[in-house]
């Protein structure tokens, strides 16, 4: 969800008016970034915020938005 000034509520991106221009993609300091457009998961769905292994460390995770 965005914040729509327009309707002083939150509404989805595609519902909404407002357009985020700025958006970037982080790059942590160990060089991972999360994957652009969508990720399946292994039934094929969409997920809405899929979660990747640290390399390093098995109990760390990376959760993208």
């Amino acid at each position: 969800l965005i914040y729509d000034d327009t309707s002083s509520t939150c509404a989805w991106p595609e519902a909404s008016k407002r357009k985020c221009d700025h958006s970037k993609r982080d790059v942590l300091d160990d060089g991972f970034s999360c994957p652009e457009g969508d990720v399946a998961g292994p039934d094929g769905r969409k997920l809405p915020h899929p979660t990747f292994a640290h390399p390093d460390d098995c109990q760390k995770f990376y959760i993208c938005r």
